[in-house]
């Protein structure tokens, strides 16, 4: 028969608690024996850090996670980070180890005395196994019941002894289970609710955690839309459920009664998803509702919707309600809502940062789909203002408020999310209180990176000391703490950033870098880009002259032979001047460009270039990923080093492919290429049949293969970074052209030199028209007559281009005119 121990985990492998969290004592010995192979363990140095990293993991995965603590002791330790575990409805299986059931009774070392009422209220089931044999069945029911909505922790205080005793004769059967809820309201009560709606003439939305958690982000944006209603995110909210970037977006509701109520006056229905109504902090005493309004809430928790003081209260599926109504709601007559406007950049001072500062940094560096962890919470409100947060999953935050939360988290959240980066802001006050997740980040090579917000006291007691208006409090201030040396210690080091150039030299690269170890990442991010401070280089001229001094940034240059091409166009252009005009309103500025159908938040794309595997590995995706986070269009060229399909898989921003004017079955199939990969616009270079005479590329050495002169030696020397690079990755391949028939540079560059077809024409320019389904611009158009011969055969737009004078030196340029066809019937230009 088997054992307690071979029941359980095979009980646990069933339903994929195969990721352990713990810190452990005697009395877990025996549960860990023979750890199966299949398992991890994942130790913390404390029982605070191992609940909140299972906290974190259990958010992000959406799925249960399995703590093991220790005895009495361990469980009061991780008690504050389960009333966090409690409010987020997170689901956690939190076990203990007990005594022998021999000496229970004599209260000996070690015994968990009444170990059922220990973590009571903070779990939804606390239990101890009458007997070794119910121990398996225990694990079960607290799996399920941890599992159902709404969701929670759960406790299980297990004998050491039990678990070399035989399991029960339900053991097999338990691995069988499934458990679930359907929580879906009968049509009569939706249809109601879709009544309620749509007689509403000013409703407004509150989302909650729950709805992040169904991931049901995108059936709350749909739903705002089509009733044109503002969103806004419920108070001290520990998730983001809606895209902050987004133009319903209205932000992060306060916790005070009255000043809610005020910011939601002159709705007549507030419609609350995945929140309780509401989670106040301050006593801030008014009306619960605006004059004239009523209250619908929609929530996964009963005890919530019984709490709740004002409105009505439905029970049941915050993810699939919020999909029924956003298919079958009808779209409303109402304007579109305007976006709130960017808070302006923060000053940048000698003195000391600003939180606002640290945060428009952090926002320009990181990805697009980053990952952040709150804990600094003097400064929650202008973190919600600055940071970008558009993707499900993007923010956790302490749901009861206890500190100790976002360390430990985001090691849980980044084991989780592997392809994310996740970052960590946290503040002096609260780093203390997890500060041990330090060492398992780095033990386990975790790459979260931590931010902590270091301004000597703990700035929210000082707030809320305003705000009760004390004073002579002791106890408010941290001072003389080296979170440096602590981190050292800990083995998991970084440097100290007074100024916001140091935090976008050191952590630029951090935030984008992927691999297991922050620390070399890190050492490498700032040695990349410390010659590229953009607070020194001020201008195009500086960045010029620092990249003629190095080789491998000279090949950026456009111009060819003598750079006259490249002097002319920039000639051409300083020549153009503006004519504002005054005493106009220009509070709101707006740089945002329509095009296409299409709005763009900024003039500017990132246009085609090859080779960016020069300059850094994997160049191609770093720049797509930068317009992606920008919003802009990130063009990706045919002889790009990473191929259509890598940019396409690891980036979700807007792509366009630029095809060469090459042999018509390779143009065909790299058009195919693109189409399958998702790209949406097609960019055909037409004026490159001939290939310029590149002078400086030959006396740079530049060329492929790579000519190893003294002067590239020399300068691969001065930049070590760099030279370890392209000794690591290789010289960038075209990686398009690689194939069986060319599988070294040498080889793409002649296969692609060979495909280079002078003969393309407007015949072929028209089959690829037909070919190509989605927007097709053609590049290199320097003459009226030939943008209407584009307009003619169906190209949706031209590129005014000469290559940037490294074709033909002596070419126009292109912004000497402009091409208007007020002919054309698609109105375009």
């Amino acid at each position: 028969m088997k054992t307690v121990r071979e029941s359980t985990y095979e009980l646990l492998r069933s339903v994929g608690l195969t990721t352990v969290f713990g810190n452990p004592g005697s009395n877990e010995l025996p549960f860990l024996n023979g750890f199966p192979t299949d398992f991890r363990y994942i130790l913390g140095l404390h029982e605070g850090v191992v609940v909140g990293m299972a906290d974190g993991y259990a958010q992000a995965t959406g799925k249960a996670s399995l703590v093991n603590l220790h005895s009495a002791a361990g469980t009061g330790n991780g008690m504050g980070a389960l009333a966090n575990a409690w409010n987020s409805h997170t689901p956690i299986v939190v076990t203990a180890g007990q005594q022998t059931r021999a000496m229970i009774g004599a209260e000996p070392l070690l015994a968990n005395v009444d170990a059922a009422n220990l973590p009571r209220p903070l779990v939804k089931w606390s239990y101890e196994p009458a007997s070794a044999a119910e121990v398996p069945h225990a694990f079960s029911r607290a799996f399920h019941i941890a599992e159902l909505p709404a969701k929670g922790p759960v406790y299980l205080s297990i004998p050491y002894n039990d678990w070399e005793e035989p399991a029960g004769p339900f053991s097999n059967a338990i691995t069988m289970r499934k458990v679930e809820s359907a929580g879906m309201p009968e049509e009569a009560r939706l249809a109601v609710l879709l009544d309620r709606i749509a007689s509403a003439h000013n409703p407004v939305i509150v989302l909650g955690p729950d709805v992040d958690a169904a991931r049901a982000n995108s059936f709350a944006v749909t739903l705002a839309e089509k009733i044109a209603a503002p969103v806004w995110v419920a108070p001290s909210a520990p998730r983001c459920p809606f895209p902050t970037t987004h133009q319903n977006f209205r932000g992060l509701l306060p916790a005070g009664i009255a000043t809610i109520s005020h910011l939601l006056s002159g709705h007549d229905l507030i419609l609350v998803f995945g929140a309780p109504v509401f989670r106040y902090h301050q006593y801030d005493p008014g009306a619960w509702l605006p004059k004239g309004a009523s209250l619908i809430s929609v929530t996964c928790d009963p005890l919530e919707a019984a709490r709740a003081p004002m409105g009505d209260a439905i029970v049941g599926d915050v993810g699939g309600v919020l999909k029924r109504l956003s298919e079958r709601v009808v779209a409303v007559d109402r304007p579109c809502l305007e976006a709130l406007p960017r808070p302006e950049k923060a000053p940048v001072t000698d003195g000391a940062l600003l939180p606002e500062a640290v945060f428009d940094i952090i926002d320009d560096l990181a990805p697009q789909n980053a990952i952040y962890l709150n804990e600094s919470t003097s400064t929650t409100a202008a973190l919600w203002q600055r940071l970008r947060m558009r993707q499900p999953g993007s923010y956790y935050f302490a749901a009861a408020g206890g500190l100790g939360f976002a360390m430990p988290a985001s090691v849980g959240v980044q084991l989780a999310e592997p392809k994310r980066r996740v970052i960590a802001i946290i503040g002096d006050g609260s780093a203390n209180y997890g500060i041990q997740a330090l060492w398992t980040a780095a033990q386990y090579k975790i790459p979260t990176i931590f931010v902590i917000m270091k301004n000597g006291t703990y700035g929210a007691l000082r707030w809320f000391a305003g705000v009760l208006k004390v004073e002579n409090v002791p106890g408010l201030d941290v001072p003389g703490i080296d979170f440096h040396a602590l981190a050292a210690g800990l083995r998991r080091e970084g440097p100290s950033c007074r100024k916001c150039r140091r935090i976008q030299a050191c952590h630029g690269g951090s935030f984008i870098l992927g691999g297991p170890n922050f620390d070399r990442g890190f050492h490498r991010a700032w040695r990349l880009i410390r010659w590229e401070d953009p607070s020194r280089s001020r201008t195009i001229d500086i960045l010029h002259a620092a990249a003629c001094r190095r080789w491998f940034l000279t090949i950026s240059m456009a111009a060819r032979k003598m750079n006259t091409g490249c002097r002319h166009n920039r000639d051409v252009f300083l020549n153009w001047r503006f004519k504002p005009s005054r005493l106009t309103d220009v509070s709101r500025r707006d740089l945002s460009v329509e095009m296409f159908g299409q709005r763009y938040p900024l003039p500017f794309m990132i246009g085609p270039t090859g080779l960016n595997g020069i300059f850094r590995p994997k160049g191609d995706l770093l720049l797509a990923r930068a317009a992606a986070k920008l919003g802009i269009p990130f063009v990706l060229s045919t002889a790009s080093n990473l191929t259509i399909e890598e940019v396409a898989s690891n980036c979700d921003g807007e792509l366009w492919f630029q095809l060469y004017v090459v042999h018509r079955d390779l143009a065909n199939s790299l058009a195919d290429r693109a189409l399958a990969a998702g790209y949406k616009t097609l960019v055909l270079t037409a004026d490159v049949t001939v290939n310029g005479y590149r002078e400086r590329d030959m006396r740079s050495g530049f060329g492929l293969p790579l000519r190893y002169t003294p002067k590239v030696v020399l300068d691969g020397l001065r930049h070590p970074a760099w030279s370890l690079d392209l000794m690591r990755t290789g010289v960038p391949q075209l990686a398009n052209f690689r194939g069986a028939a060319a599988t070294n540079p040498e080889a793409q560059a002649a296969l692609m030199s060979r495909q280079m077809d002078a003969s393309f024409n407007w015949d072929d320019l028209t089959r690829l028209r037909d070919r190509w389904p989605h927007r097709l611009l053609v590049k290199g158009i320097l003459r009226p007559e030939d943008a209407q011969k584009c307009d003619e055969l169906g190209a949706d737009g031209v590129i005014l281009s000469n290559h940037g004078g490294g074709r033909l030196t002596v070419a126009s340029r292109p912004w000497t005119f402009f091409i208007r066809r007020p002919n054309s019937s698609r109105n375009r230009y």
